[in-house]
C-alpha cells in the first residue's frame, strides 16, 4: 500500500486556487500545483484523475469564494444593488479568477444563497420566488457580460458601475411592475436607485 498523503484533497484545491488567483489560469499546471505544497505531483493523482478534475474542483471553490466576498459588500440601502456593486468591486480585484471562471463558462451564481440574502431587504422580500430568482439571474447575466467586454472596452469600474446601477434599475423595476406592485413601491425603488446612481456620477 502506497504511504498516506501528507496534503488533503482541500489542501490541493486551495493550492491551485492561490496559483490561480495570484499568476491566472495561464500559469496552472499540476507541476506548479505541486511545487506549491512542496510535493511531487503524485499526491494529486491521488485524490484526482486529471488535470480537468482539479480545474473543475478548484472552478467550484473559487466561484463559492467570490460568492461569499460580493455577498459581505455593503454600500447603499438596497442589497441587490449591493450585491451588483459587490460584483464590479471584485472583478477588479480578483480579476484572475473571474478570467479564470469565464473561461470556464462559469459565472458566480448561487440562486438559494443569493436569494436568502435578498430576502433581508425590506422591499425585495415581497418578490415571490419565482421573480426573485429572474432578478438575480439578470444581474448575474449582466455583470457577467460587463467582465466579458471589458478587456477590449477598457471600461473603468466607474463606468461599469454606472452601467449596472441603471440596468439593475430596469430589472427592479419590471421585476416589481410583474406582480402589479403599488405606485408608491414603485416610487421608492426608482428614487432609492436613482440617488444611489447620483451620487456615483457626481464622485470625482
Amino acid at each position: 500500500m502506497p504511504p498516506k498523503s501528507v496534503h488533503s484533497k482541500v489542501d490541493i484545491i486551495k493550492s491551485a486556487f492561490d496559483l490561480i488567483r495570484q499568476r491566472g489560469y495561464r500559469a496552472f499546471s499540476i507541476r506548479n500545483v505541486a511545487d506549491r505544497i512542496n510535493s511531487s505531483s503524485q499526491p494529486i493523482y491521488s485524490f484526482f484523475s486529471n488535470k480537468e478534475d482539479l480545474l473543475e474542483e478548484t472552478a467550484n471553490y473559487a466561484s463559492d469564494y467570490l460568492l461569499d466576498r460580493i455577498l459581505e459588500y455593503r454600500e447603499t440601502n438596497v442589497l441587490a444593488l449591493d450585491m451588483g456593486l459587490g460584483y464590479i468591486q471584485l472583478m477588479d480585484k480578483e480579476h484572475h479568477l473571474f478570467r479564470f471562471l469565464l473561461n470556464r463558462g462559469k459565472i458566480v451564481y448561487s440562486p438559494e444563497k443569493q436569494a436568502a440574502y435578498l430576502k433581508q431587504d425590506s422591499l425585495l422580500k415581497i418578490l415571490p420566488e419565482k421573480e426573485l430568482t429572474r432578478l438575480i439571474k439578470n444581474i448575474c447575466v449582466f455583470i457577467n457580460g460587463l467582465l466579458k467586454t471589458d478587456a477590449d472596452t477598457g471600461e473603468t469600474t466607474r463606468n461599469r458601475e454606472l452601467e449596472m446601477i441603471l440596468a439593475f434599475r430596469a430589472f427592479t423595476l419590471d421585476s416589481f411592475n410583474s406582480i402589479q406592485a403599488k405606485r408608491e413601491t414603485l416610487e421608492e425603488i426608482y428614487t432609492r436607485i436613482s440617488n444611489v446612481y447620483d451620487m456615483r456620477r457626481n464622485r470625482r
